[in-house]
């Protein structure tokens, strides 16, 4: 399954998977967890709709940053030589000196950009 997907290919794949969890309110249990992970809110979710959330945070921080997503089940290397033990785990390591940061669970798109912005550009 492709990661690049827009905001309301999210949506719906979310609402599919929720319902066949048998979840009551499937879509609202997507957009609010579209909305935890994204900080978008319906109005925004509505007019950015056709937006490709990876495509968004590439351009906003295209040049300063790279990102890569492991899965630890494919990578036991990674888990072991990071001593990650809860997923989702966020490593953030500055370019020249500085010491990496480790960051535990989910956040929302406004906390992700605060520690980004204070983590590897406040220097």
């Amino acid at each position: 399954m492709s990661q690049n997907k827009t905001v309301s290919q999210w949506l719906r794949t979310g609402k599919e998977m929720l319902a066949a969890a048998g979840r009551e309110n499937p879509r609202m249990d997507a957009e609010l967890l579209l909305e935890k992970v994204t900080g978008m809110n319906k109005i925004q979710r509505m007019t950015e709709g056709q937006t490709i959330l990876d495509e968004k945070a590439a351009e906003e921080y295209a040049g300063k940053l790279d990102i890569y997503k492991v899965d630890v089940d494919q990578e036991p290397e990674l888990e072991s030589a990071f001593n990650i033990r809860t997923i989702p785990n966020l490593l953030l390591c500055p370019a020249g000196s500085g010491m990496p940061t480790m960051k535990l669970g989910t956040m929302n798109k406004m906390q992700l950009k605060e520690l980004i912005e204070t983590t590897l550009f406040s220097r």
